[in-house]
């Protein structure tokens, strides 16, 4: 019995690796293709010479869409390793080698400390993951590093919209209707990144996390 939850939990966390692993590869991707994006741009302009609102503005909603659907596929990534928890909560619970705060526990409370009344109350280790099930769908285990990602993207957004209106108002051009047109796809980025933003998991408060270990340890009326 004990080598079977050994092997799963090894897997469990293995899933867990690999996906924080995707997460980690695809901020560096985000980074990359904006300066190269940016980069390309400032080349052109230099070499070119005039068609300044035009290049800001391309870039821009490049930059937002990418922005984006970084942080929509982020968070669904994210919600896939937050599914995992209540397994490996539950194998770590039930391996007596594993003491109560270290393991994923010990990441959790880290992260979130409200969180530590779930792993030093008397639950058992079904109870434990039942919880933590619990606080995973409510989208309540913890921002766990997301939120000032996500307060990134939203400013970046913002100076997106910024940087490209004045573009063109700066040297007096002619405001025109694909202006209009680019101006509302950046700021469509900026609405994938709030919906994604509500869609991810996020700190709970002692209510929560009282209210959640209440469901699981009284006795259904």
């Amino acid at each position: 019995m004990g080598d079977d939850i050994i092997t799963r939990l090894t897997i469990a966390n293995q899933i867990r690796a690999s996906t924080s692993g995707a997460i980690v590869n695809l901020h560096g991707f985000v980074v990359g293709a904006n300066a190269v994006v940016w980069s390309s741009l400032t080349v052109a302009y230099i070499s070119f010479g005039g068609g300044l609102p035009i290049l800001v503005i391309i870039g821009s909603v490049v930059s937002a869409m990418t922005i984006g659907l970084w942080r929509f596929y982020i968070q669904y990534l994210d919600n896939q390793i937050a599914s995992l928890y209540p397994e490996i909560v539950l194998y770590e619970a039930m391996l007596p080698a594993i003491p109560r705060l270290t393991g994923i526990r010990a990441h959790l409370v880290f992260n979130c400390p409200n969180l530590r009344d779930v792993f030093e109350a008397n639950l058992t280790p079904e109870q434990q993951a039942q919880v933590v099930e619990s606080l995973v769908n409510r989208r309540r285990i913890g921002y766990r590093g997301h939120l000032l990602f996500s307060r990134g993207a939203v400013f970046s957004i913002l100076v997106l919209l910024t940087i490209s209106i004045t573009s063109v108002l700066y040297i007096s051009a002619p405001w025109t209707w694909y202006y209009t047109v680019f101006e509302i796809v950046i700021a469509l980025g900026g609405v994938v990144v709030i919906y994604a933003w509500t869609q991810g998991q996020k700190d709970p408060d002692d209510n929560t996390v009282l209210n959640a270990i209440s469901e699981i340890t009284q006795p259904q009326q």
